[in-house]
Formats: structure tokens, C-alpha cells, sequence
């Protein structure tokens, strides 16, 4: 009862709008499952695809939740004990893009005696595989993406930072207490390539808002690559499948973003 009724105010919290499963979603079957030191839950969210939550309950202190999902999206859910969500709850979000819905879940069910045989969770996301070991609940990241993952509470929100990925763009759209990050209509959102470079864009221009809710307004990497032709900010990114968009006007200049 008590994983269920946490699982309703994640839910309430990162996806408002999506509390129940569609046609036309990706085949997305629900999964519960509880390993070692992580419970693990799979389900189908209007309007956000296949989406898997992992918990690995505290002792005491913070707790953390990592939750993904097939269009790309990765956040680092952090609860404080104690008081409200607007208050003791925030997230630390990026999205891989593109996925495409190439996802899937693997590594549900015990871990085979004697062996580490499934003694991880492997989440794919666009083709890049991410290992959460049942054991510890510790997060690792695909051997082609730069991230870094620390244990709470650490030096960075949600101890979370994901930097690059080499076929693949990422979005960091930051963090935020009480609700999405994605929801501040004000702020603006970084795209990383797996070189160094990068460039801000204004949340209202990659996202669609209800009063309550939001969306990408892209998904599939022809639309992200027609988008991103028209963003001079961006003419930077080194990403292969970027590499045929539409010139932009050379009368126009911007320095290009690296660290």
C-alpha cells in the first residue's frame, strides 16, 4: 500500500496530466519488481511513453528516485523527510535526444546464485544502456555519455550531471523544488554535445504547456535537427546526424558556447 501510494504522488508530482496508460503508447508492460536495495516500477503514462521508477529506500536523510522513461527523459527525484513536496521534493531533469521510443527494461527478477548473472537492471534509452546494480542501487552511465553521479546529499542538485552522450544531444533543463523544471516558462534549457559545446534556449520555444503540464515539442531526430537549423545560438553542436541541417544566414554571428 505504502509503494503505491508513493508511486500516485511521484506520479502527481512529475506528470500531472499522465496518470493512465493509452493506445497508441509503446509497448510498455507493468513491471514491480524488488531486488536487494531497489524497488523498481514500471508503467505506461499518457502522453510520456514507457516510464521506470527506481527507489532505494533511505535508513534516514534524503532519499533519491531515478526515474526514465522512453522519450528521453532522466530525473533525479529528491525528498527531504518531513514537510511538503512544494517545499521537500525537487528534481534534477536532462533528456537524451533523440530516442525515438527505443527503449526497454531488462534485468527484472532475482539475481542468479552463485553469479553476478542479472545483478543489474539495464535501461535502455535510444540504444545507450544504463546499469543500476540491485545490490547497492548505485547508478552507472553508458560508457559513451559523460556524466557524473554522486551520493546524496553531494556537491550537485540531485547529485546528477550528465554532460554528453557521442551520438546523441543532451538537454539539461536544470532543477527545481516543488515541481518540473520543465514548468518555469521563464528559464531556459542547455543543450551538451559529448565535445564541450553548448548553447541555451528558452523553455517556451522546445516545450508545449497546458496550465498544468508540459511536453516536447520534438521528438524523432528529423524534427530536432529542423528545429535546432533555425537556433543560430546552436549552429555549434557536433553531433553526426546534425551534420546535414539547413546553413544558417553567415550574416548572422554568435559566439559558439565551450568550456
Amino acid at each position: 500500500m505504502r509503494l503505491v501510494l508513493a508511486q500516485l504522488i511521484l506520479t502527481a508530482f512529475l506528470w500531472p496530466a499522465a496518470l493512465c496508460a493509452s493506445d497508441g503508447e509503446p509497448k510498455c508492460p507493468d513491471v514491480y519488481d524488488n531486488q536487494g536495495a531497489i524497488q523498481v516500477q514500471q508503467m505506461q503514462l499518457v502522453g510520456r511513453g514507457c516510464s521506470i521508477r527506481f527507489y532505494n529506500p533511505p535508513m534516514t536523510g534524503e532519499s533519491r528516485q531515478w526515474l526514465f522513461n522512453s522519450i528521453g527523459r532522466i530525473g533525479a527525484f529528491i525528498s527531504s523527510p518531513g514537510g511538503s513536496n512544494s517545499k521537500n521534493t525537487g528534481v534534477r531533469v536532462f533528456y537524451i535526444i533523440p530516442t525515438e521510443d527505443n527503449y526497454s527494461l531488462s534485468g527484472v527478477g532475482a539475481v542468479h546464485p552463485g553469479s553476478n548473472e542479472n545483478s543489474h537492471y539495464k535501461i535502455n534509452m535510444g540504444g545507450d544502456v544504463w546499469l543500476m546494480e540491485k545490490k547497492t542501487g548505485k547508478l552507472s552511465a553508458p560508457a559513451n555519455c559523460k556524466a557524473m553521479i554522486q551520493d546524496i546529499p553531494g556537491g550537485i542538485k540531485g547529485g546528477f550531471q550528465l554532460d554528453g552522450c557521442k551520438t546523441k544531444l543532451v538537454l539539461d533543463v536544470g532543477w527545481m523544488i516543488g515541481t518540473d523544471p520543465e514548468m518555469n516558462r521563464e528559464a531556459r534549457s542547455t543543450f551538451r554535445d559529448y565535445y564541450g559545446h553548448y548553447c541555451s534556449v528558452p523553455n517556451i520555444k522546445i516545450f508545449n504547456y497546458t496550465r498544468y503540464d508540459h511536453s516536447l515539442k520534438y521528438n524523432t531526430q528529423g524534427e530536432w535537427a529542423r528545429f535546432l537549423s533555425t537556433v543560430i545560438e546552436c549552429k555549434n553542436l557536433n553531433i553526426p546526424w546534425l551534420a546535414d541541417r539547413p546553413a544558417i544566414d553567415a550574416g548572422s554571428s554568435v559566439a559558439p558556447g565551450t568550456r
